[in-house]
């Protein structure tokens, strides 16, 4: 048992310093050479455009995306809408995709959900990216409130629903 702890410590302290190596070789970008510059303070890094594609950097202009977004939006709620081959999704503060670019258009995240527009119906998807009220149904939904319901129609039809979908009485 003692040796497997060894060769696990070792692979761990391998890993960290690859992982190191090449966060450290990773060059900063000229920010001469940029079309765009936006800092986002509430999360440490920049919206950057280059050759009509857009990136994020950290604080020392190392890249954390590629170049390959037509578009980031501003950070909001440390979540930033994306754009990519004209569909949209989600990033993270991280830079992890958490909703991929599926969508024809989405709306910021607001009480832990965000709707999305897929095919002319309105979905909602959670801040891990499962939809919870898929994009095939709904013509429309508003904003979900602070108690967690929302409008949503169907033809002239209008009734409640909660973040799940249920039709509240």
């Amino acid at each position: 048992m003692r040796k497997f702890l060894y060769v696990l410590g070792a692979l761990a302290v391998i890993l960290l310093l690859f992982v190191s190596i090449k966060y450290l070789t990773v060059k900063s970008i000229d920010e001469s050479k940029l079309d765009y510059i936006q800092t986002e303070k509430s999360v440490g890094l920049k919206r950057v455009k280059q050759n009509g594609k857009w990136a994020l950097l950290d604080e020392s202009n190392r890249p954390i995306t590629d170049f390959e977004y037509d578009y980031i939006s501003d950070f909001s709620n440390d979540k930033s809408e994306i754009l990519k081959n004209d569909k949209y999704g989600f990033i993270d503060k991280n830079a992890n995709v958490i909703v991929e670019p599926k969508y024809d258009l989405v709306f910021g995240f607001n009480n832990g959900v965000a709707k999305v527009l897929l095919n002319g119906k309105y979905g909602v998807v959670d801040e891990n990216g499962v939809e919870i009220i898929k994009p095939d149904y709904y013509d429309y939904i508003s904003e979900f409130d602070y108690r967690g319901l929302a409008k949503a129609s169907k033809g002239d039809k209008t009734v409640i629903i909660d973040k799940s979908g249920k039709v509240q009485k």
